[in-house]
C-alpha cells in the first residue's frame, strides 16, 4: 500500500508539474498570438505608408513637371520661390486642383501676367493639363499698387 501511495504522490506531483508547464505553454501560445496580430497590424501600416510615400512623390514629380513646363514657356530665371496644388485630392474627378506659386520678384510676376494670355502649353508639355495664369491679388490692392 505504501508503494502505491508512493506513485500516487509522485503522479500528483507530475501532474501539478505538467499543469502548471501548460499553463505556461497557453500564455506564451496567447503572447505569441498577439505577437502575429501586431505584426499583421505593422505590416498593413506599413503596406499604407509606402502607398502614402508612393502617392507623395508622384505629387512631387508633377509638381516638378508644372514648375518646368511654366519655367520653359515663361522664358524668365527661375524666379518660381514655391509652387504647390491647393485643394484635396480626389480621384476620378475631371477638374484638376490649382497650382499656385510665388515669385522671388514682382516685376518678374508682373511680366508673366502680362504675357500670360499668349502662353499655350503644347499637348506634350504636360498632357491633360489646362493652364490659367492670374494675380492673386484683389482690385482695391491693385489699384492701390498701381498708384
Amino acid at each position: 500500500m505504501e508503494k502505491i501511495q508512493a506513485t500516487l504522490d509522485t503522479l500528483v506531483a507530475s501532474n501539478a508539474n505538467l499543469t502548471s508547464k501548460l499553463d505556461k505553454f497557453d500564455s506564451l501560445s496567447k503572447k505569441m498570438d498577439n505577437l502575429n496580430a501586431s505584426v499583421t497590424s505593422i505590416g498593413a501600416r506599413l503596406d499604407l505608408n509606402e502607398a502614402n510615400l508612393l502617392e507623395q512623390s508622384n505629387k512631387l514629380e508633377e509638381q516638378e513637371l508644372v514648375i518646368k513646363a511654366l519655367d520653359d514657356k515663361l522664358e524668365e530665371e527661375n524666379d518660381i520661390e514655391i509652387a504647390h496644388r491647393i485643394g484635396p485630392l480626389v480621384k476620378n474627378v475631371a477638374r484638376p486642383r490649382t497650382v499656385i506659386f510665388k515669385l522671388h520678384h514682382l516685376q518678374n510676376k508682373l511680366s508673366i501676367v502680362e504675357r500670360a494670355r499668349s502662353i499655350v502649353l503644347a499637348p506634350t508639355d504636360l498632357p491633360g493639363v489646362r493652364l490659367r495664369i492670374s494675380e492673386d491679388i484683389s482690385v482695391r490692392r491693385r489699384k492701390l499698387r498701381d498708384q
